[in-house]
């Protein structure tokens, strides 16, 4: 006969097992546990020597919302040192739809690691979070890395709205010269629903740049 193991055991294992792989695997199994015995191991684990095993215990803390110590925890995680911590951290963030956590993740798209900053944008568009539309559209604009920018594009998408739409509409008018990012920003608004977007768009349809004239036709064909 095969023994499984208890919740207690895995518990036992998180806390106490001398090696990373035992406790990383503890963690996650944990962590799709809906028993509220889970929670003070998994904050305790957080503190862990292993940054995998870090990683693995904010992953599992992402799935209990409206909890304030979860939420802590998982905003301290945020500051690690180890980069995968970081970033799935705000995963974890987002995934927790608390909106006392906006500005901690705004301030993570400045982060050192790529990694990171593209999981706090994508993290912003899953919490639909208006406050963070500036700081999204620069990141947007200014970021060196291809996956930041993507979902830095898609959360501007997400939030939607009118915020997005004049904001987007001001950074067209800044950067008309630069087609490269015109063709970003004319990728969100092409995606925005609601009136306005054509009188955006159709100045551009007379552009000098090829690309910025067949991304402003597919975005007002998305109109119709």
């Amino acid at each position: 006969m095969t023994y499984e193991p208890t919740l207690d055991d895995y518990i036992q294992q998180l806390l106490h097992d001398p090696k990373p792989s035992v406790r990383q695997n503890a963690a996650f199994i944990l962590g799709r546990q809906r028993d509220m015995r889970v929670i003070a191991s998994l904050l305790q684990a957080a503190n862990d020597t292993d940054a995998t095993v870090r990683m693995r215990v904010v992953e599992s803390l992402g799935a209990w919302k409206s909890n304030p110590d979860v939420t802590q925890v998982v905003m301290q995680a945020f500051t690690d040192a180890d980069e995968t911590v970081r970033a799935q951290a705000a995963r974890s963030l987002g995934l927790m739809q608390n909106p006392a956590v906006v500005d901690v993740l705004i301030g993570g798209l400045q982060d050192t690691s790529a990694t990171v900053r593209a999981k706090t944008a994508e993290a912003l568009g899953t919490l639909q979070a208006a406050e963070a539309v500036d700081a999204l559209l620069q990141t947007l604009i200014e970021d060196d890395d291809d996956s930041t920018r993507y979902f830095a594009q898609e959360s501007l998408v997400q939030i939607g709205g009118a915020s997005v739409r004049s904001a987007v509409g001001a950074a067209m008018q800044s950067y008309v010269d630069e087609p490269g990012i015109l063709i970003d920003l004319i990728s969100v608004l092409g995606r925005l629903k609601g009136d306005g977007n054509r009188a955006l768009l159709e100045p551009l349809l007379d552009h000098p740049d090829s690309d910025v004239q067949a991304m402003a036709k597919w975005a007002i064909d998305e109109l119709k």
